[in-house]
């Protein structure tokens, strides 16, 4: 969301929607926090536009999660039941989780930069030893 937008807040009724929302997008980011960990020890696995199309999702992701930080505030503040505060709860857990999985997964996607396949390539292999022996770059097993 760009800073002159302003958010279209929604009525509690959207609250089973706007959770499930939060639920898919904390699984799809725990998922791909996985993928890019093993990724991490594979040099060469992931090429250039995957690593910089996630860090552009997950950088946008980032900035528009004060969006739903305050969606749920807000509705906090109503006169909830039962269920709808349980309900509340659970959505605010899995924001809490989905914030703290692209707090970790950020610094990984810029360190994978630095070992994707198209970078790989276009080192001589003078470059590409220096790295292995160095440690910048771990030797593909």
């Amino acid at each position: 969301m760009t800073s002159n937008q302003q958010p279209n807040w929604q009525p509690i009724s959207m609250l089973s929607f706007v959770a499930q929302h939060l639920t898919e997008g904390l699984e799809a980011a725990q998922e791909n926090l996985e993928n890019f960990q093993r990724a991490k020890d594979r040099p060469g696995s992931l090429d250039d536009c995957t690593v910089e199309r996630a860090i552009s999702v997950y950088s946008r992701q980032a900035d528009d999660l004060w969006v739903f930080h305050e969606q749920l505030a807000r509705w906090r503040e109503l006169n909830l039941t039962i269920e709808q505060s349980n309900s509340l709860g659970e959505a605010e857990k899995n924001l809490n989780r989905l914030e703290a999985t692209i707090k970790e997964l950020m610094p990984l996607l810029y360190k994978l930069r630095s070992s994707t396949i198209d970078k790989i390539l276009g080192m001589s292999d003078m470059e590409v030893a220096l790295n292995v022996l160095s440690g910048k770059l771990k030797s593909p097993t």
